[in-house]
């Protein structure tokens, strides 16, 4: 997503604006509802997020500090699941 930002006040809002839109995937307490909210939104994103196995999971806990660069692809590859 290229979006042109004419001030800090106008990215402020747009992150404003995009985190109440998305709320739902990061207001509720975590793994205190076996069915989220957000599940029945975007079953896309639920079901790639289900998909990992124990041993995905350890290899992103193991390779969390180098998220930075690999976090723009997730980004955008979630971006496309909850449009």
């Amino acid at each position: 997503m290229a979006l042109a930002f004419s001030s800090h006040g106008t990215r402020w809002q747009h992150l404003n604006d995009w985190l109440f839109e998305h709320r739902e995937l990061w207001q509720p307490t975590p793994f205190t509802d076996p069915a989220p909210v957000w599940t029945r939104r975007w079953p896309e994103l639920a079901r790639q997020l289900a998909g990992f196995s124990d041993a995905d999971c350890e290899f992103f806990e193991m390779i969390r500090s180098q998220w930075q660069a690999p976090s723009a692809v997730c980004c955008r590859r979630w971006e496309t699941c909850i449009s």
